[in-house]
């Protein structure tokens, strides 16, 4: 009666038609211009001289109608609600530094008096160093690796890809840190439709159906990018019930369950990775693939009322396949 696992217990009451229409109509808004900035986003956002909270949209409407089909017998009612999200979210990456995209190594001296700072050049750019630090420069690095190859120039242009630093990240001089508002978009549908049957004064039967259309967008690696990983709930789901007072003392209780998961991802990579250790990947390694699971749900009760006594008695079965 009560479930078969450990827990809370949720019991879930769909509204009835009635002999009367009725109806509502319901919509709740929140706009971004009653929202303060992030902290450490107006940090990062005071290099380009900016100050913007992240967006924070949200739309929330629906409305529901009921009423007779047939006066006193057969009975409907409809209800349909909507969120609609458009909000950014503060994310880090981990991003090369302008000098180290361009095959140069900063790195702080022990002795910083030994390092007076100054510029070096890269494969195409020249940077400047700051005092105590020391930058080294493609030949070098190329005369320090045992095979003599150095910076490699098909790297550098992958990761000139990526934005370049607002945070010091890591270490402040080769691999640094990039914040920014990312922004989402996620889409709540659910739909429910309910019929109600009197078949005799002592007997009363119902169907609802009830789905659920979902977008979910996780923040996208980079600005620019599609969202890291798409996901899309349709899961959708059928009840019916019989309610039957068969005397005074004895009533039976029939309940039917059908739902439906049907969950799909879509994720970016398509191709084999290119994994940097210390830096973001600039293509989300993120996957597609999907679910679907099935389960029905039989419930049969009969409750007798013996003077001060209730007993009950009854099956409860359920079957579920999982996709393998």
């Amino acid at each position: 009666e009560y479930g078969r696992s450990s827990g809370p217990q949720v019991s879930m009451v769909t509204r009835s038609g009635t002999n009367a229409f009725r109806g509502s109509a319901y919509w709740f808004g929140r706009r971004t211009r009653t929202s303060s900035n992030e902290y450490f986003l107006k940090l990062a956002q005071a290099e380009e001289g900016v100050n913007e909270a992240p967006i924070l949209d949200k739309d929330i409407f629906g409305g529901s109608l009921g009423g007779p089909i047939v006066k006193d017998r057969l009975f409907f009612y409809l209800n349909y609600e909507q969120l609609s999200e458009q909000s950014e979210r503060p994310v880090t990456r981990d991003v090369p530094s302008g000098s180290f995209r361009d095959g140069v190594l900063m790195y702080e001296c022990a002795e910083p008096a030994r390092c007076p700072g100054g510029s070096v050049s890269g494969l195409g750019d020249t940077h400047q160093v700051p005092p105590g630090w020391y930058g080294l420069a493609p030949a070098q690095l190329a005369a320090l690796d045992p095979l003599g190859i150095g910076p490699n120039v098909g790297l550098s242009e992958y990761l000139r890809q990526y934005p370049l630093p607002n945070e010091p990240g890591n270490d402040g001089a080769n691999l640094m840190g990039y914040r920014f508002a990312a922004p989402i978009e996620n889409t709540f549908r659910t739909y429910i439709a309910r019929l109600d049957a009197r078949l005799a004064d002592s007997h009363n039967v119902f169907l609802r159906v009830n789905a659920q259309d979902d977008a979910i967008r996780d923040p996208p690696q980079f600005p620019g990018q599609p969202p890291a990983l798409e996901t899309f709930d349709r899961n959708h789901g059928l009840a019916a019930g019989s309610d039957w007072a068969i005397s005074n003392t004895l009533v039976n209780t029939f309940r039917y369950g059908f739902t439906r998961i049907d969950r799909d991802s879509l994720g970016q990579r398509a191709e084999n990775a290119t994994w940097l250790r210390g830096l973001s990947d600039y293509t989300p390694i993120t996957f597609s693939g999907a679910r679907g699971t099935t389960t029905h749900n039989f419930v049969e009760q009969l409750s007798w009322l013996k003077g001060d006594h209730a007993l009950k008695a009854g099956v409860n079965l359920r079957f579920t396949r999982l996709p393998s």
